[in-house]
């Protein structure tokens, strides 16, 4: 028992030793037409660790560009060292395609969004990633709007072995992998700062107002009501941007910057430690939240964000 302990204690540090990759991609991203999963699907399609029902008949090739963000986030986000390898994975992942607003609500998506994961299945709306019979679901329709299967695949992986991570972190972690580069089928973990500011500023080429952005001092309180309130109050682009930045920080600026108290928290958490009490422990180290909004405020200056603070 004693042994376990020790290595238990050893096991973060273990983790924060490890770099993340400068790459990772995907073994493979071939699909293949498979046996209707239902009648109300116009076609079925499987790649290696997705099974991929659609109401819409589509061309193989668009649904390879889907399965290849699907396929590279899966590995992205178990080959990075944050722990998330570790988890036993389904035979298959299951993601539903949706051709219509009611037939999305009706699998369960959620109202106001355009992806979803449900703890059991990630369910897309077509439309929502420019895929609709009236633009003869070209690749170049839908490309720009990858970054929502990368959020959502994110989502879906995280929830292999959920953890109870306050929405800030849920939520940025999601964002990590979306800000990440990607291009076919492939991951580059490199450059992460300005890759971030051009995720942050992908809505905004032609709005020359600042971003805004919630410092930790309020966004490390919001409990999961807090944060659907704040989704109904305020815009999703302010919550996401400012879970991002704050992941950001905490993974590549925190400490010597190797996302030690980072992974130090998700392991703790992941065998059982309360997470608030975790937070102070590995994330906070006798820090308080309204210490880190310089720290992000200094970050942000050094990304050439101009950011208005709420």
């Amino acid at each position: 028992m004693k042994i376990i302990v020790i290595l238990l204690a050893l096991l973060p540090a273990a983790l924060a030793q490890a770099p993340w990759p400068a790459t990772v991609a995907a073994e493979s991203y071939e699909v293949k037409v498979v046996a209707p999963f239902s009648a109300n699907m116009a076609a079925t399609y499987a790649s290696p660790h997705f099974l991929i029902p659609s109401e819409m008949k589509l061309p193989l090739g668009v649904v390879r560009d889907l399965a290849a963000v699907f396929e590279a986030t899966r590995a992205a986000v178990r080959a990075v060292p944050l722990g998330f390898s570790t988890a036993a994975e389904p035979k298959q992942y299951l993601v539903r395609l949706c051709s219509t607003p009611e037939s999305y609500a009706r699998a369960g998506g959620a109202g106001g969004s355009g992806a979803h994961f449900d703890g059991t299945a990630t369910i897309i709306l077509l439309p929502n990633i420019a895929i609709k019979p009236s633009t003869q679901m070209l690749t170049t329709e839908h490309t720009p709007h990858l970054f929502v299967l990368k959020h959502i695949i994110t989502l879906q992986m995280l929830g292999v072995k959920p953890l109870p991570l306050p929405p800030w972190l849920q939520t940025g972690l999601a964002e990590t992998f979306a800000a990440a580069p990607y291009i076919r089928g492939r991951y580059t973990f490199s450059s992460l700062d300005s890759a971030l500011r051009d995720y942050m500023l992908k809505w905004r080429r032609t709005d020359s107002r600042a971003l805004r952005l919630i410092p930790p001092s309020a966004l490390m309180t919001f409990t999961a009501d807090d944060w659907q309130r704040q989704l109904t109050a305020l815009s999703a682009y302010d919550l996401y941007n400012s879970a991002a930045l704050l992941t950001h920080w905490f993974l590549h600026h925190d400490g010597k910057g190797d996302s030690a108290g980072l992974v130090a928290y998700l392991d703790a958490v992941r065998i059982g430690y309360d997470p608030a009490e975790m937070e102070q422990k590995h994330l906070l180290r006798g820090r308080t939240h309204e210490q880190l909004n310089a720290d992000l405020k200094a970050l942000a200056r050094r990304m050439a964000i101009d950011a208005k603070w709420q």
